[in-house]
């Protein structure tokens, strides 16, 4: 697995690079989303695909229903001996970057210290059950962290790992495939988990692998 650590040291780095200027709205601190829990196969089953390239999503923010526009963007893992992944985006408020192989989703006009990012990442010849004990555990999450088992991210089955430390809140979904293990990690300061923990969950829910 990819050292979380040097992960999220480095994702500063990357926003450096991408962004400009500093955004952040105070936001109520809640929990974290969570999906329902339910039993499931060791590899998800596929769910009927959306291709068109913009779709209208209702979402949750902050209490309040509200219609998002969002962009379809695709990955290519093959070279991880992964999936294609796609999944939609709120293209108005994030962007996207690469780091080592990994996916990152940061808010427009970050600066270098983003309050909330979406990492997507592959680990070949792995297995959630493999994966899950240990994936946070060089994250800063030095408070607490959780293992939800298995819940439903929309149509696919997902490991639920939640990790608390420094005002940082971490919600990692693990997905088996027939190669290995799709990972999500979506990461708010406790503050933005109602905002920006609301929209990043609401894009994670749109994955699709392919």
């Amino acid at each position: 697995m990819k050292n979380l650590k040097i992960l999220m040291l480095t994702a500063a780095i990357l926003c450096s690079a991408i962004l400009s200027g500093c955004a952040k709205k105070q936001e109520p601190d809640i929990t974290s989303p969570t999906p329902d829990t339910k039993e499931s196969p060791a590899v998800s089953e596929t769910p009927e695909v959306s291709n068109e390239p913009v779709k209208d999503f209702v979402i949750n923010v902050e209490g309040m229903e509200e219609t998002v526009s969002m962009e379809l963007k695709e990955f290519d893992f093959s070279a991880l001996n992964g999936p294609k992944v796609s999944i939609y985006i709120d293209m108005e408020r994030y962007q996207l970057g690469e780091f080592e192989g990994y996916q990152i989703v940061v808010p427009v006009d970050s600066g270098e210290n983003p309050i909330a990012d979406m990492q997507i990442g592959f680990r070949a010849d792995k297995t959630v059950d493999e994966l899950a004990p240990d994936f946070l555990s060089e994250s800063y999450a030095n408070e607490s962290i959780t293992d939800n088992g298995d819940v439903k991210l929309d149509s696919y089955t997902a490991r639920n790992l939640v990790g608390k430390g420094e005002g940082t809140l971490w919600n990692a979904y693990l997905i088996q495939t027939d190669n290995g293990v799709l990972e999500i990690t979506i990461r708010t300061e406790t503050e933005a988990t109602e905002g920006h923990g609301a929209r990043l969950f609401a894009s994670a829910k749109t994955i699709n692998i392919k």
